[in-house]
């Protein structure tokens, strides 16, 4: 299971129109007697948030086309950072450029059969993830993984998991990102002139 965890290149990876999988969207699985797990990789370009802002709130919301549901050991998806070199391709290689950190989860009970959009809260630590000046490098996986819990059947969702590169915006994976800006306060000088 670790050498499966702990792997830095994957054996399949694509950044199409939609799915993580051509039939599941996220696993950490025992299937067979083999080990399985799927990242998602979610860059997202949030320069237009200023560097001097402090960020209150965030959430990441993904659509999903929900078909089944399976949690053999109460897994959740969790929200992570990401680090791989590219924001518009993946690469085998890519498999390692994952923090073993959660950001913000959302358990698989909490999902159902159905196509919709689907919110995670980022918690503070996925709140840091967030790159005021550049791309945000988010990602997905299993929180069971991240903590190293040996999966002892299968965790994953099926149904396709819709990226950015699908025709038009209704589907489009975002985030919503809730700041303060600093208050600039005007300075004043005055000049006195005397005579006598």
């Amino acid at each position: 299971y670790l050498t499966c965890r702990n792997a830095g290149t994957g054996n399949g990876s694509g950044s199409g129109v939609s799915s993580i999988d051509a039939s599941l969207v996220e696993r950490s699985i025992l299937f067979s007697g083999q080990y399985y797990s799927s990242r998602g990789f979610f860059p997202i370009d949030t320069s237009s948030i200023t560097s001097a802002s402090t960020i209150t709130a965030a959430t990441m919301s993904q659509y999903i086309e929900v078909s089944a549901k399976f949690d053999t050991n109460s897994d959740s998806l969790s929200v992570v950072q990401t680090s791989q070199a590219s924001t518009s391709s993946l690469a085998n290689s890519d498999f390692g450029a994952v923090t073993f950190v959660d950001g913000g989860s959302k358990t698989l009970a909490s999902f159902s059969v159905a196509s919709q959009y689907w919110v995670w809260t980022l918690n503070s630590t996925g709140r840091g993830y967030i790159n005021k000046t550049g791309f945000s490098k988010l990602g997905v996986m299993s929180l069971n993984e991240i903590n190293s819990s040996v999966p002892t059947g299968l965790n994953q969702l099926g149904g396709p998991w819709y990226f950015a590169d699908n025709t038009g915006t209704s589907k489009d994976p975002y985030i919503s990102v809730t700041y303060t800006t600093p208050v600039t306060t005007p300075k004043f000088f005055f000049n006195f002139n005397e005579s006598s």
